[in-house]
């Protein structure tokens, strides 16, 4: 899931005002916002062990969290290496895949809903294609 920024700006009506129930016309970024939502993102980093977030920009416009796996150990690396991983985590595999579920889940169910303060939306993939192009759609 991505969660996504930035400041809608709508068509002007007759009286001069924007329509807020007119579909958007285009975005503006939010520098407050995205220096508000990187403290954020870097006291959340601090308490993260296999997972680090990222501001990244949209492909279009906005902001997007994106979430860095680089430094999680992976299935081959559990399965290939376990006297490494306990020397390196001091836990058995069993203990660290349950571990690394244990931070998913964590980030997932219970930081990045607090984006949504800071004006981020939620989006899931709603079709991708085989020449790699990925439509999304937001989540209630």
């Amino acid at each position: 899931m991505t969660y996504g920024r930035g400041i809608f700006l709508y068509p002007i009506n007759d009286d001069g005002e924007e329509d807020t129930n007119a579909a958007p016309v285009d975005y503006l970024f939010d520098n407050y916002a995205y220096d508000e939502a990187q403290a954020k993102i870097d006291s959340i980093n601090a308490g993260l062990k296999f997972y680090k977030l990222t501001l990244e920009a949209g492909y279009y416009a906005g902001t997007q969290i994106v979430i860095d796996d680089s430094d999680t150990p992976d299935e081959y690396y559990l399965q290939h290496y376990r006297r490494d991983a306990f020397a390196e985590y001091g836990v058995n595999t069993y203990v660290l895949r349950r571990m690394i579920k244990a931070e998913q889940k964590r980030i997932n169910a219970g930081l990045l809903p607090l984006f949504k303060d800071y004006g981020f939306n939620k989006y899931a993939i709603s079709a991708r294609f085989s020449n790699g192009e990925t439509w999304y759609s937001q989540v209630a």
